[in-house]
């Protein structure tokens, strides 16, 4: 591993990558989230995934710190539907016995699977509350923290005071937030941050234009990187930061196209 950030930089891989890993930690991306969204389609595919990630890691050295666990469409943990609320949390138990092997100490939750209607927010919040009280116990009994993402306009949960009102419902110590700054459109970063920032586990780092998620390397949109970086400076931030920018492993270019992404990080003093 190369260390050339001073954060803990990392990257988000799903199960379609073939062989990018060394270019990765050449680069400097040392840490890996590891996306567990086919289990419920496709077992063998995931295994021989994971199997993948753990012969790289004994090679490369690059730690997996956190996992996302499946975003399923009709099985969220807040589903409003008794029977299906039920049967997500089970879903999501079987993706982490699966994988814990990899050795992840956090997993990454969508509140929600998004297309929420806003008069089904206080109902959506609720469930995901009865839910986390069985799955967030089960977690810790296998040393796992749960961070729970902030999403976008289309989600339930878009800002630090629903994070907090969840959270503080659940009363588990091992639930917290992945704080996704593309995904953040009704607060900013500082009051994200002032009102949650004790809170965040992890964090999902790419850009936008403003007014929807892209996706984007961080300094290709609009989101002040330096004040961003200032301000986890202020409470100490020292966990990982994921760049979900794994749809470039799929061009022919991505060995440039990663270079690119470590010379933007280090031009905002990452």
């Amino acid at each position: 591993m190369k260390k050339i950030f001073k954060r803990k930089f990392g990257f988000s891989i799903g199960q379609m990558f073939d062989g990018p890993l060394p270019i990765l930690t050449e680069n400097g991306f040392n840490y890996l989230e590891v996306g567990l969204r086919l289990i419920a389609s496709n077992r063998e595919f995931l295994k021989n995934a994971i199997d993948f990630v753990l012969e790289e890691q004994k090679k490369l050295g690059f730690e997996i710190k956190t996992a996302h666990l499946p975003i399923i469409a009709d099985y969220d943990l807040s589903n409003l539907n008794e029977e299906k609320r039920l049967e997500a949390i089970e879903k999501q138990k079987e993706a982490i016995e699966f994988s814990k092997h990899l050795g992840y100490s956090i997993v990454v939750l969508h509140p929600d699977s998004g297309k929420i209607p806003e008069e089904d927010y206080e109902k959506r919040h609720n469930a995901l509350i009865k839910s986390l009280k069985d799955f967030a116990p089960w977690c810790r009994e296998r040393g796992i923290k749960i961070a729970l993402e902030n999403l976008t306009q289309v989600s339930s949960v878009q800002t630090s005071k629903e994070l907090l009102k969840i959270i503080e419902a659940v009363g588990e110590d091992n639930l917290g937030i992945c704080f996704d700054v593309n995904h953040l459109f009704k607060e900013t970063h500082r009051e994200f941050i002032k009102n949650a920032g004790k809170y965040i586990l992890t964090m999902h780092t790419t850009d936008n234009d403003g007014e929807l998620e892209k996706h984007w390397f961080p300094g290709d949109g609009v989101i002040n990187w330096r004040e961003l970086f200032e301000l986890l400076d202020e409470i100490n931030y020292d966990s990982t930061m994921i760049c979900e920018c794994a749809n470039i492993l799929s061009k022919p270019n991505y060995p440039d196209e990663l270079v690119r992404l470590k010379d933007n990080i280090l031009a905002l003093n990452g």
